[in-house]
């Protein structure tokens, strides 16, 4: 299974034959146009998505130690700080691995 993210052409190419467009619909300037748009929000949507599952990590770990990541700084860093020990990619790159 391939699970690298997808391209822009790829996104754009999906959406073309979920609309059922055919190449030569795609050289139309009005249908290409609404298929960019279309890929373009369907990236923004995965991207807002990933975003709130990060936080919901960081509120599920911050009541776990007791912390309010939300209020104060400090313990949000200490709460990526604890994410980075557990192995959480995005975390451990800003935080650093754990030794």
């Amino acid at each position: 299974m391939d699970i690298r993210p997808l391209t822009m052409a790829e996104r754009v190419a999906a959406v073309a034959k979920r609309r059922g467009y055919s190449e030569d619909d795609l050289h139309s300037i009005c249908k290409a146009r609404e298929v960019r748009l279309i890929a373009e929000a369907e990236v923004r949507a995965d991207q807002r998505d990933a975003q709130q599952a990060i936080e919901d990590e960081v509120v599920a770990v911050g009541r776990e130690l007791g912390l309010d990541p939300a209020a104060n700084y400090q313990h949000r860093v200490a709460v990526f700080a604890e994410l980075a020990k557990r192995g959480h990619p995005i975390a451990a790159e800003r935080y650093g691995r754990p030794t």
